[in-house]
């Protein structure tokens, strides 16, 4: 498919709201659906989407990225987004996304930030992602920071046994 001809497209990115990245500061603190968006070669239009995430605060989600440091090596780099409040419509539309526009970043592992983490994409049933992300927005937590904490204990929990076993 030719890249500029978005009659062939299930959806055209350029119809959303979008940012620079280097302008993120200025992104609504809404939850969404995003897509970074680089510049197609052939047209010079922002279409050519080079990365899909959802998150449940897109202004927090951006300023605190884990491929930030990658995401600013990139020339013209736009940011667009699908506002949605609804956790399931959030990721059902990210999934319909990721199948219509495959992306060289989405399944990769990022690599260690300046604090040393590093980004992990797990693959889990949608009816227990939903439900845990309700959860964790009902408890005032963030999904990546109950799974933190989750595996915190488990690897402690375990290491005392492995210890015991000793």
């Amino acid at each position: 498919m030719n890249p500029c001809d978005r009659t062939q497209r299930p959806f055209d990115v350029e119809t959303l709201p979008s940012v620079l990245w280097v302008d993120r500061q200025h992104l609504p603190p809404c939850p969404a659906v995003y897509m970074l968006l680089t510049v197609c070669p052939q047209c010079q239009a922002p279409h050519e989407v080079f990365y899909i995430g959802r998150t449940s605060c897109l202004h927090q989600r951006a300023q605190t990225h884990t491929r930030a440091r990658q995401f600013a090596a990139v020339s013209g780099l736009r940011m667009a987004w699908w506002e949605a409040h609804d956790a399931a419509e959030r990721r059902d539309f990210e999934v319909k996304m990721i199948h219509h526009f495959p992306t060289a970043m989405h399944d990769m592992r990022g690599p260690a930030d300046t604090e040393g983490s590093v980004m992990l994409h797990l693959r889990v049933p949608a009816d227990l992602a939903g439900a845990f992300e309700a959860w964790t927005t009902g408890a005032g937590t963030s999904v990546t920071a109950q799974l933190v904490a989750m595996m915190t204990d488990w690897l402690q929990t375990h290491a005392a046994e492995q210890a015991q076993v000793v």
